[in-house]
C-alpha cells in the first residue's frame, strides 16, 4: 500500500469526485457557464436584497407584536436585538447555497470545498488572524479619517456588543459559516472554472467587501477577501478560511470584553478618531508575519493550485 503523507494536502484534481446519485437525478443546470462575473455580481446583489427584505419583514412583525402588547416602536427593544439580523442573514444565504450547488453540477463537498486539511495550520492561522485583525483595525481607523462612518453602523456595533453571547455567535460563528461558503466556496471556485485565478480572487474579494455596505471598511474587507482567497487556494479547503475569519472577527469582540476603552483605536468608540499605540501595530505586524511564515511551512508540501483552474463543465 502506498504511504500517504498525512500533512500533504491533495490538490483539486486528486479530490475531484463524481456527482452523487441524488445530484444525478436533478435537471441539468441552465445553459450559461458556471460561473460568470455577472452571475457572481447577481448572487451578491440577491444576498443583500434578501437580507434587507427579510430583515424588514422581521422588523415589521416585531413592531406589530409590540403594538399588540402596548409597546411603541420607540420603546420596543426587540427591534434592535441582533438576533433579527442573525435570522435575516441565515434565510438570505440558504437559497444562494442551493443556487450555487445546483449551478455547479457538483456534490456538496466539491461545490463548497468541504475538505479535510492538516490541523497543523491552525496555530499559524491564529497568529495570522490576530495580526490581520489588528492591522485591519488600524487601516479602518485611517480610512475613517477620509470617509466618515455612516451613522447607522455605531448603532449596529452597539447592539452586537450589548449582548456578548449573541454577538459572539453572530460575529464569530455565523458570519464565517455563511460568508465563507458563499464567497470562497461558490463564487471564488466557480469563477476560477471560467476566468482563472487572478481575476477570480479580485472579483470575489471586491464583492465580499461591497456586501458589508460600510465605506470605511471597504479596503480592509477587500484585503481580507484576498487573504482568505489565498488561504483557500493554498489548502484546497474552505475550513481554514472559516477558522481564520472567525479568529479575525473574535479579536475586536474579545479585546472589547477584556480591555474596554483601554486600547486606543481598538476598543475606544469609532467616533473618537484614535489610532493604535505604536507597540500594538508592531505586535500586529509581527504576529501576522509569523503566522504567514508558519502557514507556508505547514502547507509547503502542497503543489500550487494557482496554475490549475477548476475543471470545466462537461
Amino acid at each position: 500500500m502506498e504511504h500517504t503523507d498525512p500533512h500533504q494536502i491533495p490538490d483539486d484534481e486528486t479530490l475531484r469526485e463524481s456527482p452523487s446519485p441524488a445530484a444525478a437525478l436533478l435537471p441539468k443546470p441552465p445553459g450559461w457557464p458556471y460561473m460568470t462575473y455577472p452571475e457572481a455580481v447577481l448572487m451578491s446583489v440577491v444576498f443583500l436584497v434578501l437580507q434587507i427584505l427579510i430583515g424588514a419583514f422581521i422588523g415589521i412583525l416585531i413592531a406589530i407584536g409590540g403594538l399588540v402588547f402596548g409597546v411603541s416602536p420607540e420603546q420596543n427593544l426587540a427591534l434592535s436585538n441582533p438576533a433579527a439580523f442573525m435570522v435575516a442573514n441565515l434565510w438570505a444565504v440558504l437559497p444562494l447555497f442551493v443556487w450555487g450547488w445546483f449551478r455547479s453540477g457538483q456534490t456538496v463537498r466539491e461545490a463548497f470545498a468541504l475538505r479535510a486539511f492538516p490541523w497543523t495550520v491552525l496555530p499559524a492561522l491564529v497568529f495570522m488572524g490576530i495580526g490581520a485583525a489588528l492591522l485591519m483595525s488600524e487601516l479602518d481607523n485611517l480610512t475613517r479619517r477620509l470617509i466618515p462612518l455612516p451613522t447607522l453602523f455605531p448603532e449596529v456595533f452597539d447592539s452586537l456588543f450589548s449582548s456578548p453571547v449573541l454577538g459572539f455567535f453572530i460575529v464569530v460563528i455565523m458570519a464565517p459559516l455563511t460568508e465563507e461558503p458563499l464567497f470562497r466556496g461558490i463564487i471564488l471556485r466557480g469563477l476560477r472554472r471560467q476566468h482563472g485565478t487572478g481575476g477570480s480572487c479580485i472579483v470575489s474579494a471586491l464583492l465580499f467587501a461591497l456586501i458589508h455596505l460600510n465605506p470605511p471598511q471597504l479596503l480592509p474587507a477587500f484585503l481580507l477577501g484576498l487573504l482568505l482567497a489565498g488561504i483557500q487556494l493554498r489548502t484546497g479547503s474552505l475550513w481554514p478560511c472559516v477558522w481564520l475569519h472567525a479568529v479575525i472577527n473574535f479579536v475586536p469582540l474579545g479585546a472589547f470584553g477584556l480591555f474596554p476603552d483601554q486600547l486606543p483605536g481598538l476598543t475606544t468608540p469609532p467616533e473618537a478618531g484614535l489610532f493604535h499605540p505604536l507597540w500594538l501595530d508592531a505586535l500586529a505586524l509581527t504576529l501576522f508575519l509569523a503566522g504567514v511564515v508558519s502557514f507556508c511551512a505547514a502547507t509547503r508540501s502542497r503543489p500550487s493550485s494557482a496554475a490549475r483552474p477548476e475543471p470545466q463543465d462537461s
